[in-house]
């Protein structure tokens, strides 16, 4: 993907049957907002670095459709995102030590059980 993205449209994707996303979004770095609201990662068996070391990135939209149960690895699977924060309240802010797919999941809030990096599609 070319560094000087900074929109994509993604949102109507079939991911139902896919089964590797590795650095799918991989040096993004001006992108700000994603929506994933349709990515079904159901198979999905690898993410790692999917969205890593896209420093711009602030916002990532998804449904409960997205989840990590059939994924292997998920290492470094946010890697650099700096200025990413989940969408609860008080919003989860990146934090290098949870940069693998624990915090794969919409943000409950950063003072909850939950904590996540992903904001509830609207």
């Amino acid at each position: 993907m070319p560094s000087d993205l900074t929109s994509l449209n993604v949102s109507s994707f079939d991911t139902s049957k896919v089964t590797t996303m590795e650095s799918m979004f991989y040096g993004c770095r001006t992108l700000t907002t994603l929506n994933l609201k349709s990515f079904d990662t159901s198979k999905v068996t690898t993410m790692e670095d999917m969205f890593s070391y896209n420093t711009g990135l602030t916002t990532i939209y998804v449904s409960d459709k997205f989840v990590t149960t059939a994924e292997n690895s998920g290492g470094s699977m946010f890697s650099s995102c700096v200025n990413l924060k989940g969408g609860g309240s008080p919003q989860t802010a990146y934090d290098s030590s949870h940069r693998n797919k624990e915090y794969a999941r919409i943000d409950g809030g950063s003072t909850s059980a939950t904590p996540g990096y992903f904001t509830a599609a609207p």
